[in-house]
């Protein structure tokens, strides 16, 4: 599937689609997508497989950063692609069905998705994208609507070019809110070089299915998955549109299931965004850092790239697709003496405490702590932060000192509490 088969926009009148929707009309959303692709792969993609391509308007800006491979059923919309994107592979395909045998950096489906119309096609979608990745590969899947953020609208558009002129109103609505559907219904005034105007009027009926849909289905599929807010200048600013980005899971992450719905997994640069978040929540705000200024989106990918994980990992908390909290290991000192000790550091999004994310996260951190042959794990935890001592006696830590007077922030000088567990049975 791609485009709804049957429909004249896409069939006899195909021709006409730079009349309805202009390539130039297309270069931020093209620039949102590859945004998001560059830091779920922490590097630009070099290779994307777009399904469902249409007549390439997408495609038209995004090539100028990525070799693209286009994929769409409609060998009309096909054929107005290749004359936009000459330089580009175009394969006639079906998104629920295609294996080309071949892998990208990223696959990407756009509002074709939006005609899927059961869950069994959703899955296949992201069967699809799964087979067409590389381990770390990403995909994004971007339907226009989901069941929760979907609103009925009205629009009116089209342009001119070449002596042509196209003019429509587009009317988009759920008759029937019990159902896994919607409609946008289309009238079209198509005008001729001659001058001669005739109209033609046809109902377009997509799928509409709750987030929660869009995240199994890749998490299925072998993902890692979220679901991103999709912001676009056109979109009112109480829209709740998502994009869902699913990273393709190297054999060396391990997800474990907790209670409560939280997943415990390896982080992944995909997850740096909304770890930043967490972490600048403290720095503004809190004492669980004492760093005063959040830092740049570079400097998070230095800070992932070169941390020494393996024996120091970095884990995150996923509650329903989006990340709860994250925690690391780090080294206790850079002397070869302290080899046999760690730091901890546990950070949870402010409006997930209170269900168990800290404990999961702590948990899990000791667990690999103790199997990659660590002794000893410390806690600095900072005045003014009960919490993190509940957590961190709660797993084991015992205190064993306070350095005094230590910080300053936010205008107050802070005692540090210094806390230890011993994960090889000494110390008492």
């Amino acid at each position: 599937m791609g485009r709804g088969r049957g429909l004249r926009m896409y069939g006899d009148l195909a021709g006409w689609w730079p009349l309805i929707s202009a390539p130039e009309d297309y270069a931020e959303e093209a620039g949102i997508f590859l945004g998001v692709l560059r830091e779920a792969l922490g590097r630009p993609p070099r290779t994307i497989l777009e399904l469902g391509s249409g007549g390439g308007n997408n495609a038209s800006h995004m090539k100028r950063r990525a070799r693209m491979t286009l994929v769409d059923r409609s060998p009309g919309m096909l054929r107005v692609s290749r004359r936009l994107n000459p330089g580009c592979e175009h394969v006639p395909g079906d998104m629920r069905r295609l294996r080309i045998g071949r892998t990208f950096d990223a696959v990407f489906a756009h509002d074709a998705a939006g005609y899927l119309r059961t869950d069994a096609a959703v899955r296949a979608l992201a069967r699809t994208a799964a087979a067409h990745l590389g381990p770390g590969g990403a995909a994004l899947l971007v339907p226009d609507w989901t069941r929760e953020s979907f609103r009925a609208e009205a629009s009116l558009g089209g342009h001119d070019r070449a002596g042509r002129s196209l003019r429509y109103l587009a009317w988009t609505r759920d008759p029937d809110p019990g159902d896994s559907g919607y409609e946008t219904a289309y009238a079209i005034l198509l005008g001729s070089a001659r001058g001669r105007v005739r109209t033609v009027a046809e109902t377009h009926r997509l799928g509409l299915f709750p987030r929660s849909l869009w995240l199994r289905a890749l998490r299925e599929a072998g993902f890692l998955a979220r679901a991103v807010p999709f912001r676009h200048s056109t979109f009112p600013p109480d829209s709740r549109r998502e994009m869902f980005l699913g990273l393709k899971r190297p054999a060396r992450w391990r997800v474990k299931r907790h209670g409560a719905g939280i997943s415990i997994r390896d982080a992944a640069p995909a997850d740096l965004p909304a770890m930043a978040r967490i972490y600048d929540e403290q720095v503004l705000h809190g004492t669980a850092t004492f760093d005063t200024e959040p830092k740049s989106r570079a400097a998070w990918r230095k800070w992932f790239g070169e941390h020494p994980r393996g024996r120091y990992p970095i884990i995150v908390a996923e509650e329903d697709g989006r990340v709860a909290g994250w925690a690391r290991l780090q080294p206790w000192s850079g002397r070869c003496a302290y080899a046999r000790s760690a730091e901890n550091s546990v950070y949870v999004r402010k409006d997930a405490r209170g269900r168990g994310v800290g404990t999961e996260l702590l948990s899990d951190l000791l667990r690999r702590a103790r199997a990659a042959g660590i002794a000893v794990v410390l806690a600095r935890v900072a005045e003014g932060n009960p919490a993190s001592l509940r957590l961190h006696e709660a797993a084991g830590f015992r205190p064993v000192g306070v350095m005094r007077r230590v910080g300053e922030k936010f205008g107050r000088i802070l005692d540090v509490s210094l806390l230890q567990i011993h994960l090889d049975g000494g110390g008492g």
